[in-house]
């Protein structure tokens, strides 16, 4: 009786399978249906970029010029749409810190202006692309000595840009 109730089982097991997929589950021969069990794989990706702006840029004394590179290194942006980064360049100077009436001037060159948006750095992949900082009409031979600084605010967003 134990042999019977042993092979009984054996061949319910080697002859019935269950395959267990989310919410379906599915009982039958193996090889003798045309139905077979389904499960389907997804994913979603956000849309989401990853920028790397220098915390400080230096401009060593006389130089006219120097770059400010922004650096994408992630970009998962949806078909159509573009990152683009944006500086203000307001107010346009650095004061010494020991007294803010004493200025150098400078303006801020790179980018494009598409519609409302001016000074702009488009990226739709991964790369580097620069901002220029100008000291304007040579102002080194009469700027007095100390540190100078401004802080540059970067504004940026992912959307689809009118180019018309």
């Amino acid at each position: 009786m134990k042999k019977f109730i042993a092979l009984a089982l054996t061949l319910c097991m080697f002859f019935s399978t269950a395959v267990f997929a989310e919410d379906t589950s599915y009982t039958g021969k193996s090889s003798y249906t045309s139905s077979y069990p389904q499960t389907q794989v997804q994913t979603n990706i956000p849309e989401r970029c990853t920028l790397i702006i220098p915390a400080t840029i230096t401009i060593p004394y006389g130089q006219a010029s120097t770059d400010l590179p922004v650096t994408v290194t992630e970009l998962h942006i949806s078909d159509g749409k573009e990152l683009y980064v944006r500086i203000s360049t307001n107010p346009g100077y650095m004061a010494l810190t020991d007294d803010a009436t004493k200025r150098i001037t400078y303006s801020i060159t790179g980018g494009e202006t598409v519609g409302s948006l001016s000074k702009a750095l488009f990226f739709t992949s991964l790369g580097q692309k620069n901002y220029t900082i100008n000291i304007n009409d040579n102002q080194w031979p009469t700027a007095y000595a100390g540190d100078y600084s401004q802080t540059l605010t970067f504004t940026f967003a992912i959307a689809k840009i009118s180019r018309d």
